[in-house]
This record gives C-alpha cells, sequence and structure tokens, in this order.
C-alpha cells in the first residue's frame, strides 16, 4: 500500500510525482479527471510513468500516511469535499502552495497537527508532452516537520531547505514571484521584458510596496535582499515563464489573491500604501 499521495497533479504536483515514483516511492494520485500518464522533464531527465489515478467516488483504499496537497488558494474550497474522503485521522497533509498563512484554509476541517506548510522552488512549464522543471526542486518546511518527512521519504531527488522561521520563507518566494508573475501575466510576455528599463522599473516599485508590507507583518527581511532580487530578475533566462502568465495565457483563473491580493490586503491592515499591487489586482482581476 501506499504511503504518500499527491492531491492535485497540475505542474508542481507532476514534479513531485515524477521525483516519488522515480525513487521506487509508490505514490497515488488524486485528480479530477482521469489521468493514465505522467510524464515531466526535471533538470534535463525524463521521468514518464504510467498512472492511474483516483477521482471522487472511486476511492476503495484506506487513506495515504502522507498526503501532498498541489493546490492553489483559489482551488481550496471547491476541492474540500474530495480531500476530506481521501484523507483519514492519521494523515499528514503538506500544503504546497504560494502565498502566506498555510493551513489557515483548513483549519476548520482538519486539526492543526496535521497541517504542514511547504515552499517548493521548481520553475515549472506546461511542454506538448507534459512538463518541463528547470532545476532540481528544492522544498522548504519548517526544520521539525521538514526532517521527519525527509526520514520517512528516505532518498530522492528532493533538495531540502529547514527553517526556524518559516514565515519570514514564505514571505521571501512571494516576493520573488508576485511582482514578476503580475507584470508577465499583465503583458503576456516572458522573462525577457525585464530587459526593458520600464517594466524593471514597475517590478522594482511593486518589490518596495510589498517589502515594506512583509517587514510590517514581522518578515525579517535583509536590506540586500532588494538588491538580490533586482539581480536575479535582470538575468532570467529570456524565455522563463510564470505559473500567473501559463494561467493568463490558458485562461484559467490567476492566482491573485494569495500574490499580490495578500499583499494590497496587508498593505490596508497596516497602513502601508500599495498603489501598483492596488493596480495589479485591478487589472488582472478584469481578465
Amino acid at each position: 500500500m501506499s504511503r504518500f499521495g499527491i492531491f492535485g497533479v497540475g505542474a508542481i504536483g507532476s514534479v513531485l510525482a515524477g521525483i516519488l515514483n522515480d525513487s521506487g516511492e509508490p505514490v497515488r494520485l488524486f485528480t479530477r479527471r482521469p489521468l493514465s500518464r505522467v510524464r515531466i522533464t526535471v533538470a534535463g531527465k525524463t521521468l514518464d510513468f504510467s498512472a492511474n489515478s483516483e477521482q471522487e467516488g472511486q476511492i476503495t483504499a484506506p487513506p495515504p500516511s502522507w498526503l501532498f496537497v498541489c493546490l492553489k488558494l483559489h482551488q481550496y474550497p471547491a476541492a474540500l469535499p474530495f480531500l476530506r474522503k481521501v484523507t483519514g485521522k492519521e494523515t499528514r497533509l503538506i500544503l504546497v502552495r504560494n502565498g502566506l498563512h498555510h493551513g489557515e484554509e483548513l483549519h476548520r476541517h482538519f486539526p492543526e497537527n496535521a497541517l504542514t506548510g511547504a515552499l517548493i522552488d521548481a520553475p515549472t512549464e506546461s511542454t506538448e508532452e507534459g512538463y518541463r522543471c528547470r532545476k532540481i526542486p528544492e522544498l522548504t518546511l519548517s526544520r521539525e516537520a521538514g526532517i521527519k518527512l525527509q526520514e520517512v521519504l528516505g532518498k530522492t531527488e528532493l533538495t531540502w531547505q529547514f527553517t526556524d522561521d518559516f514565515h519570514t520563507d514564505s514571505w521571501k518566494k512571494l516576493l520573488r514571484s508576485a511582482p514578476t508573475g503580475a507584470l508577465m501575466a499583465l503583458y503576456e510576455r516572458p522573462a525577457e521584458l525585464f530587459r526593458e528599463r520600464e517594466y524593471l522599473h514597475h517590478y522594482r516599485l511593486l518589490l518596495k510596496e510589498a517589502l515594506a508590507v512583509a517587514r510590517a507583518d514581522g518578515a525579517r527581511i535583509e536590506p540586500v535582499f532588494e538588491t538580490q532580487c533586482l539581480e536575479e530578475v535582470k538575468h532570467y533566462p529570456p524565455d522563463k515563464g510564470s505559473s500567473m502568465l501559463q494561467d493568463k495565457l490558458a485562461k484559467r483563473p490567476l492566482e491573485l489573491d494569495a500574490k499580490n491580493g495578500i499583499i494590497s490586503r496587508l498593505g490596508k491592515t497596516y497602513g502601508i500604501a500599495t498603489p501598483e499591487n492596488d493596480r495589479m489586482v485591478s487589472m488582472l482581476s478584469r481578465v
């Protein structure tokens, strides 16, 4: 019987499914629609395996011990009935998503000690055959939970980061992804747009607002972080995309609420003006 399950097999779910399967760890896949195959290239290595995903109403086996929940924040409400059916009293849920306050959306439905937030650095894009992840994924969890999960998983291609300040690390990931993702989605262009001064200027304004909100919210962001982010953006591969850009081009709902939306809302809470992030939320909400 599989100890591990993955709930939501999109880009990130496929990355984790491929890596776990490649390590010899059987994994159950829970999806809205039937999925018969997973094919993903991770750092140049192709992982391709047959899958027999399970849908709501077709669950017969006992719940997995560990369940990676790979959903975007706005997908949780519709997925909750299915999610409750595939978990048991002993199931640990690893919530792999962007944004802040992991688990807040599930505290009313699951014990707090069953929920573990996780961040993943795995730049992944759709291809004609499946997905492509540009690097070996890095999973960040709180120290205690991360060490336990690593021990249970054993040797995999994942790299690990254990943190004593998950709140700050969540903010750092948000600071890196929200400004770039919003601009790419708005202008429907990959990272090559940041080689133009106009867009780099907009990026810096978005980042500055978000940094002020992050620090007011208790995140410990080093003064050099802004410069580091600017340098990273300038040196992105020109064809690098973002999940928001992919969703915009595919006419799917955007992950606004977990990114620029929460920056705007917390800005109001702390009395910090965020006109650039407000504008992004307004403009992207119309599409």
